[in-house]
């Protein structure tokens, strides 16, 4: 549902509500049985045990995400990416990282963040400067209106974050194995994109 000022609330079909549909029981046999007949036989399909698990983490991330960037553009006019280029500058070293680093983690082509950064340079938000370790390096560095920004922003978002997620993992032990879990995976996933990095 989207809310407009004037007209009351008109209905649309969200980014959750399309992620349902595709995974919901009936459409994903209908997939699931297609697919398997018209492909080749050797290929390693998912166990019922390994469904279970991708499955709900498939329709999670998508919703998840959706609702916790339109809690962010409701409250602030902040798109994600920008905050997560904000939140990980004010934890860096000197508020700096390397415009590669900034790449690795956020989910922007190379010109895309390009524009990003423009956009927040003249906003006032970051800098770019030259490492004085390398001349070659360029940084982006944190400005004390970034700061002010992300700062801000945080509270809010933090509460968007235990809404959707946190506060339904009520079991410690639990939160604690899906960390364990989820670097893993993040782990194995940085370590392939050094090793076979993406054209630029």
């Amino acid at each position: 549902m989207v809310r407009t000022p004037r007209t009351g609330t008109v209905a649309i079909q969200s980014p959750y509500t399309c992620v349902r549909n595709i995974f919901s029981r009936n459409n994903f046999e209908r997939w699931y049985h297609a697919t398997v007949t018209q492909s080749s036989s050797d290929a390693k399909w998912l166990s019922d045990e390994e469904m279970a698990a991708w499955r709900p983490f498939a329709m999670l991330a998508s919703s998840v995400q959706s609702s916790l960037e339109q809690d962010l553009l409701d409250d602030t006019g902040m798109p994600m990416v920008e905050y997560l280029i904000l939140m990980m500058l004010s934890e860096a070293d000197g508020g700096a990282l390397r415009m590669c680093d900034v790449a690795a983690h956020v989910p922007l082509t190379p010109s895309g963040l390009t524009r990003r950064m423009d956009t927040m340079v003249r906003a006032g938000l970051v800098r770019r400067v030259t490492s004085g370790d390398d001349r070659r390096v360029v940084l982006a560095e944190l400005t004390e209106q970034g700061r002010a920004r992300i700062e801000a922003a945080a509270p809010r978002h933090v509460e968007h974050v235990r809404r959707h997620f946190v506060d339904h993992i009520v079991d410690r032990e639990d939160l604690a194995d899906l960390a364990r879990i989820l670097s893993r995976i993040v782990a194995a996933r940085e370590a392939a994109a050094i090793a076979d990095p993406e054209p630029q």
